[in-house]
């Protein structure tokens, strides 16, 4: 009997540290996370391809109305 109560301590001592081990890992996780720090990108932004010209739209008449005066 004397062996199964190590055994049970050394289980019971060993699920206290691994719960306060994930929790200071959640902890820091959340602090970095806050500061814009990221490790795995779960859904990664697509790089969209931007050209450095802007876009320029022009004033054009489609159906010019032509009037003889």
């Amino acid at each position: 009997m004397e062996g199964l109560n190590t055994i049970a301590e050394l289980v019971t001592s060993f699920l206290i540290v691994m719960g306060i081990v994930s929790t200071v890992l959640l902890i820091l996780g959340f602090l970095l996370k806050a500061k814009g720090v990221t490790f795995v990108e779960f859904f990664p932004k697509k790089q969209e391809n931007v050209s450095q010209t802007p876009n320029i739209i022009y004033n054009t008449i489609t159906n010019p109305v032509v009037s003889n005066s």
